[in-house]
C-alpha cells in the first residue's frame, strides 16, 4: 500500500486483505489501521520513515551503494532486501533501476513479490506514481502494468501523490 490517496471503500478493501504492506512514513495511515509489514528504504542519511516505527515488523530496502549496516533502533527489523539493480528480470520490458534514488519502495517490494512463487496476487492501493519532482525511476507505473502480472492495481481517486 502506497502513500497516495485512499477512499473509505479502499480502506475497507485493504482491511479485508490477508496481509498489508505499507511503505516508509505511511502518510495515509489512520489510527487503528493495521500494518503487517513496514518497508523502509535507505535514504543515505537514515531510513525513510524510521520515525514512524511501531510494533510492526520491518523490511529494510538497502541501497547497494550505501555502507549502512545499522538497522533503525526503534524498528523491529525482520528482513533486509537489497535494492535490485535490475527489476522484473523475467519480463520482456525489464529495466535497470538507473535513477538517482533507484526505484520506489513500492516497485522494489512488488518486484520481490513477483518473484516469490508463494504469492499469487498482490492488490496495490494508494500508488499512482505521481512523483513529479522525484529522483526515482521514471515510468514505474507503466513498468508495473507490463511486468507485475501478479499485481492488481486499484486506481486512486485523485491524481496526486499525497493523500
Amino acid at each position: 500500500m502506497g502513500n497516495g490517496p485512499l477512499t473509505l471503500e479502499d480502506r475497507r478493501r485493504i482491511d479485508a486483505c490477508p496481509f498489508v504492506i505499507r511503505f516508509n512514513d505511511r502518510k495515509n495511515l489512520l489510527p487503528g489501521e493495521r500494518t503487517d509489514l513496514l518497508a523502509l528504504r535507505d535514504k543515505g542519511d537514515g531510513w525513510h520513515g524510521e520515525s514512524r516505527c511501531d510494533a510492526s515488523p520491518v523490511v529494510l530496502i538497502e541501497n547497494p551503494s550505501s555502507a549502512r549496516t545499522r538497522a533503525p533502533s526503534a524498528c523491529h527489523t525482520k528482513y533486509r532486501l537489497a535494492h535490485p539493480h535490475a527489476l522484473f528480470r523475467t519480463c520482456a520490458n525489464a529495466t535497470t533501476a538507473s535513477a538517482e534514488w533507484g526505484a520506489s519502495s513500492g516497485t522494489v517490494i512488488l518486484d520481490a513479490l513477483q518473484q516469490d512463487p508463494k504469492v499469487s496476487r498482490v492488490d496495490v492501493f494508494a500508488m499512482n506514481w505521481k512523483l513529479e519532482d522525484s529522483k526515482h525511476l521514471r515510468g514505474e507505473g507503466d513498468l508495473l502494468k507490463q511486468c507485475a502480472s501478479k499485481a492488481v492495481i486499484h486506481r486512486t481517486n485523485k491524481d496526486t501523490y499525497l493523500p
